[in-house]
């Protein structure tokens, strides 16, 4: 277990780190201040230890899911209109650039696959 909550814990940023020790830290501030029973904090401690594991073994897949279509626009503030629009099964990708000038190269190749 040590060895899977040490690799879950990795995935994290310096960031959410900090997030969760904090957010742990006020958890257990308040606990200390109420007068519940230490079965509660064992309970909300194990709730919050599993939630946070959740977290970091999720981290990274949200772009491991499959859309209906997805649709290239050029500019990202049309993106974000067409990501309004649209629904969550559809893929926006917005390009700085300004594509008009002529074709997207190799579109079908396995490199934009990625992208």
């Amino acid at each position: 277990m040590n060895k899977d909550l040490k690799r879950n814990i990795d995935k994290l940023t310096e960031e959410e780190v900090r997030s969760v020790l904090l957010q742990t830290l006020v958890r257990l501030e308040m606990v200390q201040e109420s007068n519940e029973s230490p079965s509660l904090l064992l309970d909300d401690l194990h709730n919050w230890h599993n939630r946070i594991l959740q977290f970091a073994q999720n981290k990274g897949r949200e772009f491991d899911r499959e859309y209906n279509s997805v649709h290239i626009v050029c500019g990202e503030s049309s993106a974000g209109s067409l990501k309004v629009g649209l629904e969550q099964e559809n893929k926006v990708i917005g390009f700085p650039d300004f594509l008009a000038v002529g074709p997207i190269q190799k579109l079908h190749k396995e490199s934009w696959a990625r992208v």
